[in-house]
């Protein structure tokens, strides 16, 4: 789900903010040097109101534009929340359950997980998989013979 409501942006909602800030902005300076002109009577009241109708159309679409960019990172950043709480949950329940299953089948679970597990000279063991968090994030001593330390 992230990958597909990412999918449509070719930047970061932070880069794509910028840019229509930066629009923003540009309009801003564009509105003060039209009243400056018209303040100076360099131009006419009627082409100044529709100049100045043009300025506000444009700034409500800056405003919805920047509104809908706040809404989808909002929208990313819960369900990266919503993604990691899903993960926790079920780390917790695979951790519970994983010392009950067979070696095969615990194996099969390491595979979908694309889990590996490297066992350097100095009895150190390293794991990597690919959803970026460190799996033995909790630092816990697990009990001799357990998933975690078989053989040692």
């Amino acid at each position: 789900m992230l990958d597909r409501e990412r999918a449509p942006v070719s930047r970061g909602p932070d880069e794509e903010e910028e840019v229509w800030l930066k629009k923003l902005s540009e309009l801003e300076a564009q509105e003060e040097r039209l009243l400056d002109l018209y303040l100076q009577g360099k131009l006419e009241a009627d082409r100044y109101g529709a100049r100045v109708s043009q300025f506000k159309q444009a700034r409500k679409t800056i405003e919805e534009e920047l509104g809908g960019i706040r809404d989808r990172a909002s929208h990313i950043e819960r369900l990266e929340q919503d993604r990691d709480a899903l993960l926790n949950h079920y780390s917790r329940i695979a951790a519970n359950h994983l010392d009950k299953l067979e070696p095969e089948e615990r194996n099969r679970v390491y595979k979908m997980l694309n889990l590996t597990i490297v066992a350097h000279a100095n009895d150190h063991l390293e794991v990597k998989w690919p959803l970026g968090e460190d799996p033995c994030r909790d630092n816990a001593t697990t009990p001799l013979g357990s998933f975690r330390t078989r053989g040692r």
